[in-house]
């Protein structure tokens, strides 16, 4: 995180980017790549940049109300036919998110 290197100081990470490669379960589409793609830019570069970006958010302090946020899909909540793996890896994001908030909250993170 380049900025916080140059003095500045993160208090937000936002999750917004995301990946949706769909196929029908049985389908050819939906092979191992399928499952790969979706996890990778669905909760892998989420989970990556939170790593990076938590040291910097406890430094910021309570007073500055350092904050992560993940933009998910209904797809994490409702199955659709089609995309099974997107919705399980919206899903895996979602509760990734909800236990880092429970992680991070004493540390004043949410």
């Amino acid at each position: 995180i380049p900025e916080a290197a140059l003095g500045g100081r993160l208090t937000t990470l936002v999750n917004v980017a995301g990946v949706l490669e769909g196929g029908a379960v049985g389908s050819a589409a939906c092979g191992l790549g399928n499952y790969h793609a979706n996890f990778r830019g669905n909760c892998q570069q989420v989970f990556e940049l939170v790593e990076h970006a938590v040291p910097h958010l406890k430094a910021a302090g309570v007073a500055a109300g350092p904050s992560i946020v993940s933009v998910s899909s209904v797809n994490g909540q409702q199955s659709f036919a089609g995309c099974a793996m997107y919705c399980a890896a919206k899903a895996a994001l979602d509760m990734f998110t909800r236990c880092a908030a429970l992680d991070l909250a004493p540390d004043g993170v949410r």
